[in-house]
């Protein structure tokens, strides 16, 4: 009895205090992230900053600290004209709503919910919230993350914005809850949520006490109240993927006028990334899909190799940015997964990616007003000083003005690329839109990882996981995610191409696969004979020079569409590229073009092109499994393979690109196989 009482004790405890919570975790999937509610991340602990975000969940750093940072050119009757505010490192915004006469309402806390906390098992959900072993979490533990839970789930504060399901359409939340204490769901009962998320959390920030407002960048406030939404969910498709909405609504201060606007407004989703060990870092821009990424520059990561682990690829996309009205019925915008014609999301407007080394700093941070200048500059493509004789961002070689860096592809080692490894900040803005006093606007990122068996082949990874995030935000359709997979065989002059497709969905009607090309011409398309199960089989196809890509089309039994585009990548009908030789260019014991044992050997191969077709920048990557601390990794790029021809690596011996290299043991025997991949 006495064990019960104190168990209940702690319970007990553990509620009271968490009921003004100031912190909170988003941990459902992959990916672990804290988040307080002032709109920082990361939190402190032990007396350091706790990273803001982890992968795999709690264990390895991927975000040390981002945020959101909005600025432009401010009509209220007040002065200066340019402002800008936000949070980064430090916090200058207090919790609350502004209330109607523009002062801030009173301090609220965090919330946090997910939809199965009543019967769920929530022991690694405590793992990653207390950051203890698993064998030092207790009962008491897991009842108050889960009394938390039902809290949250009570006190959803609906009347402050949080979204919600209105079962009975009154325009009030009143949740309900079974005999045996599990909630009733929607269209049961009103449920808290958004997008049908497993786990939501939700808080809301304002800018309206003055005194704090300056210490970002020593601009006074403007009423500026921010709602975020975090959701994410356990399904695999998108166990990679945090998304995060920003809700802006323009409320004012006390002082100001009634007419007041903000013209050529632009925001800036921040990123201080940390992608495992800080130091290794490359930066990259992904134009086509909206999206700052950051991969490693070596193929081992010091904090990932101790968990056995490749180096994975992060990605800040953005999924959608401000809505504008443009008055061409052509354009669609999604604001709140409604489509509004005559509108469009404006896509990023340029992204400055700055490196350790970089001849400019971050902003100034303080009570400093030029930070506030060097803030607007850097939202505009400017570099950040000087503050008022702006200079623009340019190529480091033509000096044209630029408006994206590092916009090459690292996978085929081309176009603008990342060089100097090392510690990395996003600054990528969208804008500009003006808003006037009362009007809202929303952003809404997703948070992607990718993990390869490489760090490039997290580059790839990290393009599909995104590609997914995509559609599935704007199908509006989480849950339904198709997956597939795709085999290939190459012949000489031929080719099959086999693709197993399926949905876990009771509500799939059909499915239809269609093999395109980049620029969506279709070669390939087949219907599914069964509702959840597509079989592809394309046999003896002629080869096609240009890689293809594996869409999806969905039908629920509502007859609703859904496109699920670049599902597969890289699907190769022409070749096959064969290695035809290996040559020993270097030896370094007797320079007999033997592997001897111990010798330490530059060596390089001959590809055989068996395809009618002409290949051009072949990256050539061969896995020793041995590191050399001058190497990063073993490739080399052949500009040209002609059809049905052989070409051979060019050796220079003072051009590290130009070999390979290889450390035989000691102990090796002889006729002993060494094999590469």
């Amino acid at each position: 009895m006495h064990k019960v009482l104190f168990v209940l004790f702690l319970v007990i405890v553990n509620v009271q205090a968490q009921e003004s919570i100031s912190e909170t975790q988003l941990n459902i999937n992959n990916l672990a992230v804290w988040i307080q509610a002032d709109g920082l991340t990361g939190t402190y602990a032990n007396g350091y900053q706790r990273d803001a975000i982890t992968y795999p969940a709690g264990e390895v750093p991927v975000v040390y600290q981002d945020g959101f940072v909005w600025g432009g050119l401010v009509y209220d009757g007040q002065k200066p004209g340019i402002r800008v505010g936000g949070n980064t490192y430090v916090g200058t915004n207090s919790s609350g709503i502004i209330r109607s006469d523009g002062t801030p309402g009173e301090t609220t806390r965090i919330w946090r919910i997910r939809r199965d906390f009543a019967t769920a098992d929530l022991q690694r959900d405590a793992v990653l919230f207390y950051s203890r072993p698993k064998e030092e979490i207790t009962p008491a533990h897991i009842e108050a993350i889960r009394n938390q839970y039902k809290t949250d789930w009570l006190e959803w504060p609906a009347a402050l914005g949080a979204p919600f399901y209105d079962a009975d359409g009154d325009g009030f939340y009143t949740p309900q809850f079974d005999s045996e204490g599990s909630p009733l769901l929607y269209p049961q009962a009103d449920e808290p949520g958004y997008a049908n998320g497993d786990q939501i959390v939700w808080l809301v920030y304002n800018d309206a006490d003055s005194a704090q407002a300056l210490t970002f960048a020593g601009s006074p406030p403007i009423g500026l109240e921010t709602q975020v939404t975090l959701w994410a969910y356990k399904n695999q498709a998108l166990g990679n993927v945090v998304y995060k909405k920003w809700k802006m609504i323009y409320k004012g201060t006390a002082k100001t006028s009634s007419d007041a606007k903000i013209d050529s407004m632009y925001v800036c989703t921040w990123t201080d990334t940390d992608l495992g060990k800080w130091s290794d870092d490359f930066l990259g821009f992904d134009l086509e899909r909206m999206m700052a990424y950051t991969y490693n520059s070596q193929e081992t990561d010091e904090f990932y190799a101790a968990i056995g682990f490749a180096p994975p690829a992060l990605g800040y996309d953005l999924i959608a940015g401000p809505a504008i009205q443009t008055g061409n019925p052509t354009d669609v915008a999604n604001i709140d997964f409604a489509s509004i014609h005559g509108w469009k999301n404006l896509p990023y407007y340029t992204a400055w990616l700055k490196g350790s080394g970089s001849s400019d700093s971050d902003p100034n941070r303080g009570n400093d007003y030029n930070g506030t200048l060097q803030w607007y500059n850097v939202m505009r493509a400017f570099r950040p000083r000087p503050e008022s004789a702006q200079e623009p961002l340019t190529d480091p070689w033509t000096g044209e003005r630029i408006f994206f860096q590092n916009t090459g592809d690292p996978v085929s080692n081309s176009g603008w690329l990342d060089q100097y490894p090392g510690d990395r900040r996003i600054f990528p803005s969208t804008g500009p839109f003006t808003m006037a006093r009362g009007d809202s606007q929303e952003v809404v990122v997703a948070i992607v990882i990718g993990q390869g068996d490489d760090r490039l082949d997290s580059i790839i990874k990290l393009r599909q996981n995104d590609d997914i995030a995509q559609a599935a935000f704007h199908n509006n359709a989480f849950k339904i995610i198709p997956a597939a997979l795709v085999e290939t065989q190459i012949f000489n002059g031929t080719a099959n191409i086999k693709v197993h497709a399926q949905t876990d969905s009771s509500s799939t009607q059909s499915i239809i696969g269609q093999l395109v090309d980049a620029q969506g011409n279709i070669y390939f398309e087949e219907t599914s004979m069964q509702p959840h199960i597509l079989e592809m089989n394309e046999l003896n196809i002629t080869q096609i020079d240009e890689g293809l890509f594996l869409n999806l089309k969905t039908k629920n039994t509502q007859g609703q569409e859904f496109l699920w585009p670049k599902v597969q990548s890289q699907i190769t009908t022409s070749g096959p590229l064969k290695i035809s030789s290996v040559e020993i260019f270097d030896d370094n014991l007797n320079a007999d073009g033997i592997a001897n044992p111990g010798e330490f050997l530059h060596f390089g191969i001959a590809l055989t092109n068996s395809s009618q077709f002409d290949k051009t920048n072949v990256t050539c990557r061969i896995k020793t499994g041995q590191i050399h601390d001058y190497r990063y990794e073993e490739k080399y790029q052949f500009e040209a393979i002609t059809a049905h021809a052989s070409t051979s690596m060019a050796y220079n011996r003072d051009n590290p690109e130009s070999y390979f290299v290889y450390q035989i043991s000691e102990n090796a025997l002889p006729g002993q196989t060494i094999s590469f991949r």
